[in-house]
């Protein structure tokens, strides 16, 4: 499934109630959409991982940041966990996920990054890895930013898409953006507090699931701009 196709499915995803939140609590800087050449940065570096072998449009890109994805995944084949680089390349990757919230009825959609499901994982059941170009330097900073951008709730969606609630294997997977590269991780079932986090961002996502089924029923309520939006070009 491409990329288009996947965003113009009628579903909700993470995403699209990330937007919710940002329609309803404009002010919140946190809250703010992400710039679509950041997007596209991120994209790219996503496939190059993920995804080596598929084709990609450099014309997008501009040649000084070409430059700096290709460093970027240099680095990352070097430095990344070697257990997680076999995760990576053994499992499956842009896992596309449909299925009903139990709470509103309403049909959500995610796609993975990346999902390994071996049987030398510390935990039973499968492994998610979310990659992220972070400008972050190192974990703790990154940890620290977690809720500020919304990745408690977007764990937590990604393991609901999978039917998983309690034991569990969830790794963000980062890279630096700029120089020197670094690269980390960090393992959201490593402790009891990491494992907090993903339960409050459950229960903010059962929040705006409940504001998204209040919306779907008003003649004129809000619906995902991604259900209906053209592919940007950006230079």
């Amino acid at each position: 499934m491409t990329d288009e196709a996947y965003r113009q499915l009628p579903r909700y995803s993470n995403s699209d109630l990330l937007e919710l939140s940002r329609v309803m609590l404009p002010t919140f800087e946190k809250n703010k959409p992400i710039d679509p050449k950041t997007a596209l940065f991120g994209t790219f570096f996503h496939a190059m991982i993920l995804e080596p072998e598929k084709e990609l449009d450099w014309s997008l890109i501009h040649v000084k940041e070409r430059y700096k994805l290709m460093q970027m995944v240099e680095n990352f084949v070097k430095s990344v966990d070697e257990f997680t680089l076999d995760c990576i390349k053994q499992g499956k990757s842009e896992v596309v996920k449909l299925w009903d919230c139990p709470i509103t009825g309403l049909p959500l959609k995610a796609k993975l990054d990346n999902v390994f499901a071996g049987t030398n994982l510390p935990i039973q059941g499968p492994l998610i890895i979310d990659l992220k170009t972070t400008s972050y330097r190192n974990p703790q900073d990154f940890y620290d930013s977690i809720i500020k951008y919304g990745y408690d709730r977007q764990a937590a969606f990604y393991l609901d898409s999978l039917g998983i609630e309690r034991n569990y294997n969830f790794r963000f997977v980062c890279v630096q953006k700029n120089s020197p590269f670094t690269v980390f991780e960090i393992n959201l079932a490593l402790s009891a507090d990491r494992k907090k986090i993903v339960d409050e961002g459950r229960k903010k996502n059962a929040f705006w699931l409940r504001k998204a089924a209040e919306e779907a029923k008003k003649p004129n309520g809000w619906k995902p701009s991604s259900w209906s939006r053209k592919p940007e070009l950006v230079a």
